[in-house]
């Protein structure tokens, strides 16, 4: 979604970024990273501190949820490729 009205030139650089982040991981990484810019562009009455605090609270909580979606994944891809194993399909030989 496009931000409404005129953004800083910081602000363009850091969306580019993350639209270029391969995966979710990366994306947090940047918001981290750029977390006080986005926070003072975005207009939120924030405090530095407590502010980044709970951004990187929330960063930290999306990792872990994004960490086990990809445990979940990983298994069942593994799942898939044993019943594969277990029950090939494929065209009938000859």
């Amino acid at each position: 979604m496009p931000f409404r009205g005129p953004i800083s030139a910081e602000i363009a650089l850091i969306v580019d970024d993350i639209r270029r982040a391969v995966s979710p991981i990366d994306v947090l990484d940047l918001i981290v990273q750029h977390g006080p810019a986005i926070l003072d562009a975005s207009g939120h009455p924030w405090r530095a501190e407590s502010g980044l605090e709970e951004l990187e609270d929330e960063v930290e909580f999306q990792r872990g949820t994004i960490s086990a979606l990809y445990d979940e994944v990983d298994a069942l891809t593994l799942e898939i490729k044993r019943l594969r194993g277990v029950n090939k399909v494929g065209p009938a030989r000859n």
